[in-house]
């Protein structure tokens, strides 16, 4: 789990460091942590981070806004935010920015075990290896980096954040295998990963984060606003 601390309180950084370094020796996780004491530097570093553990109140800009700043560039559900403080009257604005908890510093020894065991496990399941068998070589991606499957022909390609792969096959057969994890059909040639929804129109074109639009056929539609609206939410 690679996890980023930003928070101004130099001191206590090095203390989140230590307390995290010890779960993870003592549950077997394997913990990388970075730390940052001003936001300039932290915010071209977002994407490379699983968690990121976030002060609210800091001089230069406060967690609630920087918060908005992760927000705007996730991947599905990463990174996920802790919010970390000891301002309890925050904690309402903190929730509805949807981090992934909020702890109040005063108790993070008590708490901050059981947070970091469930997310890792949580993460574990986000991370599924798939292997892409092309016709140069097979490519391993995370099912959870995949943004759509597109038949062309009689080979498939599989739209991903880390690039575009070909691989020979039936979309149909992919479908079944694909929905263990939590993609769904479009039409007769897509299948997308909810994840990277961004939103539907009146006309039946669901949007996605890379900014394709992809047209569903109207026996989907139904069952892909139900989707769409509950992942949205």
């Amino acid at each position: 789990m690679k996890i980023a601390i930003m928070d101004d309180d130099k001191a206590f950084s090095e203390k989140a460091r230590n307390m995290l370094n010890c779960i993870g020796e003592k549950n077997n996780i394997i913990i990388n942590t970075d730390i940052y004491n001003n936001e300039t530097e932290f915010t071209s570093h977002i994407s490379e981070y699983d968690l990121i553990w976030l002060d609210i109140e800091m001089p230069q800009i406060n967690g609630l806004e920087l918060c908005k700043i992760i927000n705007g560039q996730k991947h599905g559900d990463f990174p996920y935010v802790i919010f970390v403080s000891d301002k309890d009257n925050l904690v309402f604005d903190a929730l509805r920015l949807f981090p992934y908890s909020f702890i109040r510093k005063c108790d993070i020894e008590l708490d901050l075990e059981n947070y970091i065991t469930k997310l890792n496990d949580k993460i574990n399941k986000s991370y599924r290896e798939y292997v892409i068998r092309q016709k140069a070589c097979s490519v391993k991606v995370n099912t959870s980096d995949i943004i759509y499957l597109e038949k062309q022909g009689h080979y498939i390609d599989y739209h991903t954040k880390k690039g575009n792969f070909r691989e020979r096959g039936n979309i149909s057969e992919k479908e079944s295998e694909f929905i263990k994890h939590g993609f769904f059909k479009v039409n007769q040639g897509i299948i997308v990963n909810p994840e990277f929804a961004v939103s539907l129109n009146t006309g039946g074109v669901l949007t996605l984060q890379d900014g394709t639009a992809v047209p569903i056929s109207k026996a989907y539609r139904e069952t892909v606003k139900e989707i769409i609206e509950v992942n949205l939410k």
